[in-house]
């Protein structure tokens, strides 16, 4: 996976196929929706009124921009504060993860990046990124699962559940 840990947020390489299929669907409104545009813009004068097509064209519009948005948001790192030994947190936390059927992709001194296996369904995605005494961490749909709409629909309920139990355990 070629995904980068910056400062606030989980970021993917413009372009990259991780990135478009985390952001697939969005883009794909907004291209449909400035398409349409174009199309009406060319259109109006011969017409000269509203057709149904500029309401479909502001939804798309909309919609993208409103899921851009939301998949930004969704990258972004929430925090906690860290009670005990660092060390002591992650060895309770790789128990914990594969207790719950997750499995640990990535494991060094700055993150731990695992997936849940458990379910064909389910693709959660957790990210903790690990400072002094604070926890940055986020949780999405994989995105190397090749599936653009998931990714933007997803509630990763296994990774709110699992996220439940760290925090307890920290």
């Amino acid at each position: 996976m070629r995904d980068t840990i910056k400062a606030d947020r989980l970021s993917f390489k413009f372009g990259s196929l991780e990135w478009m299929n985390f952001y697939g669907l969005p883009v794909f409104l907004l291209i449909l929706g400035f398409i349409g545009l174009f199309f009406f813009i060319k259109d109006f004068n011969q017409t000269n009124k509203i057709s149904d097509l500029a309401f479909y064209i502001i939804i798309c519009l909309l919609s993208g921009l409103f899921l851009i948005l939301r998949q930004r948001k969704r990258l972004k790192f929430k925090r906690f504060d860290l009670g005990g030994e660092l060390e002591d947190f992650k060895i309770k936390v790789r128990e914990l993860l594969k207790e719950n059927k997750w499995e640990i992709d990535y494991d060094n001194k700055t993150f731990l990046q695992a997936t849940y296996r458990g379910s064909v369904f389910s693709l959660d995605m957790l990210t903790l990124r690990f400072k002094d005494k604070e926890i940055l961490w986020n949780i999405i749909h994989h995105p190397s699962s090749h599936n653009s709409i998931a990714s933007t629909f997803s509630i990763n309920r296994q990774g709110k559940q699992i996220m439940k139990k760290i925090k307890t355990r920290a």
